[in-house]
């Protein structure tokens, strides 16, 4: 059983941790990795992946505004 966690940036990138749970009759054991990071594009109800990164990549986000 695998589970993705993904989190969304403001300027559209999107980190995610793969997870490892283990099955019945196995040790418990919590391991994974981080995924490519992907720049989405949203256009009303569908996202489409633009660019993939390496590994874990998180640029320095100066000067983003919340809304």
């Amino acid at each position: 059983f695998q589970t993705y966690s993904h989190c969304v940036m403001p300027n559209g990138l999107v980190t995610s941790f793969i997870d490892s749970v283990p099955t019945e009759g196995e040790d418990y054991r919590i391991g994974g990795t981080e995924a490519p990071t992907v720049r989405i594009l949203l256009k009303g109800d569908r996202s489409f992946v633009q660019e993939e990164y390496d590994y874990g990549y998180i640029p320095a986000m100066k000067d983003v505004q919340l809304s």
